[in-house]
């Protein structure tokens, strides 16, 4: 009897893996990544354009066994990281792919090696260095157009500080970034204008952004201060490897998130709703409302005297009401009127 078997050819496995990553700025979502994970409580970029060096510095845990960062589909870390965020193993290799020289020191140890020798599985000294904390990580012959604002696009929902060329970078979608979130059953939710000091009537529910781990794995829309921002729960959601940079059942998973945010939504719109005269409430948020209350036959934000049909609303040249328009025609306060319009038009 013939028996056969997998088998890995792990020369040609490892030289086609280049062709699994998106894109060159891969590398400097995994290097913040691997910051975060080390513990750190900032993660430094230094950029020379002109050398194409690129020089990533932290101050966390370090690296406990080089020959691990070596080892593919072997990430090293703890068992609560591992099991909640999924780590691949495969992250350090952008940064192999991305440049042509390596230099890696952490924890009294440093490996310097062409990337070239490490891809055709070339035995690689280690030797002492002065780095006693942290890991310090330089890229050369590093090519990225546009570095900088990839680099910023990556920082902005990040939970630890990132500097580049010595200035820290915005985080205004961080937890930790002033902005008030809700917990979700998909994770973290910012609606813009559920709070006193954001004006409700700017919020705009078509831009969604979000983020898995720190990293943007999605948006929508034309992303602005008013859009809505998601921190997705990483014990739940997974994102493609290697990139990390697209969310696994994308569309049943943004599915989840919208339902969140518009009950989100209603719950503010009901709190508005109890302080305010029904007047004043439909006056305001009229097209809050036709945004948020869903294609249920009957509106759940509104009572039922929000809802009568008014001959005096304005129109449209063609002769029909459009957006908040529609909504005031349908709400006028009016006694005990049933609640028999559809949803949004």
């Amino acid at each position: 009897m013939t028996h056969v078997t997998l088998r890995v050819n792990e020369q040609a496995l490892v030289r086609h893996l280049k062709l699994g990553f998106t894109s060159q700025t891969t590398v400097l979502g995994e290097l913040t990544q691997n910051a975060r994970r080390a513990k750190a409580s900032v993660v430094i970029f230094d950029y020379d354009e002109a050398l194409g060096r690129l020089t990533v510095t932290d101050d966390g845990s370090g690296i406990d066994d080089l020959q691990v960062l070596l080892t593919v589909a072997e990430s090293g870390w703890d068992a609560e990281t591992v099991a909640q965020e999924h780590p691949f193993g495969l992250g350090f290799l952008s940064a192999v792919y991305a440049a042509e020289r390596l230099t890696v020191e952490s924890r009294g140890r440093r490996l310097c090696f062409a990337t070239a020798d490490l891809l055709a599985f070339r035995p690689l000294e280690v030797l002492a260095a002065d780095t006693a904390c942290g890991t310090r990580l330089v890229l050369e012959g590093l090519q990225i157009p546009f570095l900088e604002a990839a680099l910023r696009h990556r920082a902005r929902g990040f939970p630890i500080e990132v500097r580049f060329n010595g200035e820290p970078l915005p985080r205004p979608d961080a937890l930790d970034g002033g902005r008030p979130f809700e917990p979700t059953a998909v994770g973290r939710i910012h609606l813009y204008g559920l709070h006193p000091d954001e004006d409700w009537r700017a919020m705009r529910g078509d831009e969604l952004i979000c983020y898995l781990q720190g990293l943007p794995v999605f948006q929508s829309g034309h992303y602005g201060a008013q859009a809505t921002v998601v921190h997705l729960d990483s014990a739940r959601f997974c994102a493609r490897l290697p990139d990390r940079d697209k969310l696994i059942e994308e569309t049943e998973v943004l599915q989840a998130v919208r339902a969140e945010v518009q009950a989100l939504a209603q719950g503010r719109l009901r709190e508005l709703q109890a302080q305010l005269s029904p007047e004043s409430f439909v006056q305001r948020y009229a097209s809050s409302i036709g945004a948020w209350s869903g294609s249920s036959t009957r509106c759940p934000l509104c009572p039922g005297s929000f809802w009568h049909a008014s001959r005096t609303t304005p129109r449209s040249r063609a002769g029909r009401m459009t957006g908040s328009s529609a909504w005031r025609h349908r709400c006028h306060a009016l006694p005990s009127r049933g609640c028999g319009a559809t949803g949004a038009p």
